[in-house]
């Protein structure tokens, strides 16, 4: 639900007004600068104190999404409305984002809270100490800014066993829906004199990550039920925009809508193997096929490299009318999830018999402890279902590994699964996959597509599917 600033202005209230002005202008944890540094000063422009206005004096306020490109000041808001509540005593905040290297990353919110609350000279008596190993900034009073990261069961465990005030996710589209959806379980109302609400806010550049699904639904989409603020790098009058602007119109197209024009919306025409069209062609429901008409099945499976990379599982049918399904698909956040790889695994045995599961040979060792490791987690399942688990050797070229697959989608024979998870992913990646290796490197791992080109090229040189269609198609000509 987009917000409309203008019309926003004119509902804020005195209390909100004076609200802002105690929590954020009256602050000691959010830097107000001097005559002699007055490059330290936060000093909200209008679009932002908006924001930290709009029912801040609300026990319940609504969800928000602060979303927008890059020099926009969306980190600075998470650190402004994480420092604001440090006044009120035995205050528990979190700031999540996906991994540890993004969390304490350069330019995030948590490496400007270090910056302002550490400052001795200028908070003398405030000062806030660091705790690195259990990872929160502590007031004298108490009151605590937790930071975390979300790509291992681990610390996700962690989260769960905790209760916070507030929740703040930064780059909330890298994140996994399901994970998203659970993380306000953990906010508890607090129980002290004081007046905290309780808030789930999350901000994100536009991507095609993972997370980007639940935010449609949740924030975006036009009757979504929570608030979308954007922020963009020409309403902030603390940067130099044109120099800004310029950097930004260097990059290329997608990644100019997302950083530049901050467009949740941006569909590529088309990409070198396959048009979005063609795509949403081969979708089929579900009823129009039967699971016990399958010949062989199978589960790619592209394993999580370094960064950003995911865990990715493709389940692929192999059908008597000789059409190939892309039946089902999920991304985990960490290659050691064996509990979410065996729900899948499982999951699949009770739609038909599985037949085998195939691992990328890619990267030497790790690939050969990633199939040991995956051999011993899914034992009982395979005792039960008499699957093999084996690892084919792939084409370094992503673009060359994908032609095959979408062959087979251009030429009908290969369908899509209408209700598969992260269909929208998938469309993207054949649209950004490329034979360039230096464009290659702009864009995230095509890790859905890998799983699904890794399952299609096995199945392929079982069966010769290509073969098999050409005569079908000379036979009913």
């Amino acid at each position: 639900m987009l917000v409309n600033y203008d019309k926003l202005n004119q509902t804020i209230t005195e209390s909100e007004q004076q609200t802002y002005i105690d929590e954020v202008l009256r602050n000691p944890y959010i830097p107000h600068g001097n005559k002699k540094e007055p490059w330290k000063k936060v000093d909200p422009f209008y679009e932002q104190m908006l924001i930290l206005m709009d029912e801040c004096d609300k026990k319940y306020p609504d969800y928000k999404l602060i979303s927008g490109g890059a020099f926009s000041g969306k980190s600075q808001m998470t650190a402004i409305m994480a420092a604001r509540y440090l006044i009120y005593p035995n205050y528990r905040g979190l700031i999540l984002r996906n991994t540890y290297k993004q969390v304490v990353s350069s330019g995030g919110a948590v490496d400007k809270l270090r910056g302002w609350l550490g400052d001795k000279k200028r908070l003398g008596k405030y000062t806030c100490k660091e705790n690195k190993t259990e990872m929160f900034f502590e007031a004298p009073n108490g009151a605590r800014i937790y930071y975390s990261y979300c790509d291992t069961p681990e610390q996700m465990d962690k989260i769960r066993g905790t209760s916070y005030h507030d929740i703040f996710i930064e780059e909330a589209s890298e994140i996994p829906g399901d994970i998203l959806e659970f993380l306000p379980r953990s906010i508890r109302p607090h129980r002290g004199k004081d007046y905290i609400p309780e808030g789930y806010v999350l901000n994100s550049n536009p991507s095609f990550g993972p997370g980007v699904d639940w935010l449609h639904k949740m924030f975006l989409d036009e009757d979504s039920p929570h608030k979308h603020y954007t922020l963009d790098l020409m309403m902030n009058p603390f940067v130099d925009r044109i120099a800004y602007d310029k950097r930004l119109a260097e990059m290329s197209p997608v990644q100019q809508a997302f950083m530049r024009f901050g467009d949740w919306n941006y569909v590529p025409d088309g990409g070198l193997l396959l048009t979005r069209e063609q795509l949403e062609e081969a979708e089929i429901d579900p009823l129009e096929f039967d699971y016990n008409d399958t010949i062989f099945s199978l589960i790619g499976v592209d394993i999580a490299g370094e960064g950003d990379d995911y865990t990715s599982l493709t389940s692929i049918l192999y059908l008597k009318n000789g059409n190939v399904i892309l039946d089902d698909n999920i991304l985990l956040n960490d290659s050691t999830l064996e509990e979410q790889v065996k729900h899948f695994v499982e999951e699949q045995t009770e739609k038909t018999k599985l037949n085998r599961i195939i691992f990328e040979e890619e990267g030497g060792g790790s690939a050969t402890y990633a199939l040991k490791h995956f051999k011993h987690v899914l034992s009982d399942i395979q005792k039960k279902n008499y699957f093999s688990v084996k690892m084919k050797p792939v084409r370094k070229n992503k673009f060359e590994r994908a032609r095959p697959l979408a062959y087979g989608i251009r030429n009908g024979f290969v369908r899509i699964n209408k209700f598969i998870p992260n269909k929208q992913l998938l469309q993207n990646q054949f649209m950004y996959v490329n034979p360039d290796k230096q464009i290659m490197k702009k864009h995230k791992s095509p890790d859905f597509l890998d799983s699904a080109t890794i399952g299609y090229n096995s199945l392929n040189s079982m069966y010769n599917l290509e073969e098999y269609n050409r005569k079908i198609r000379r036979n009913n000509k």
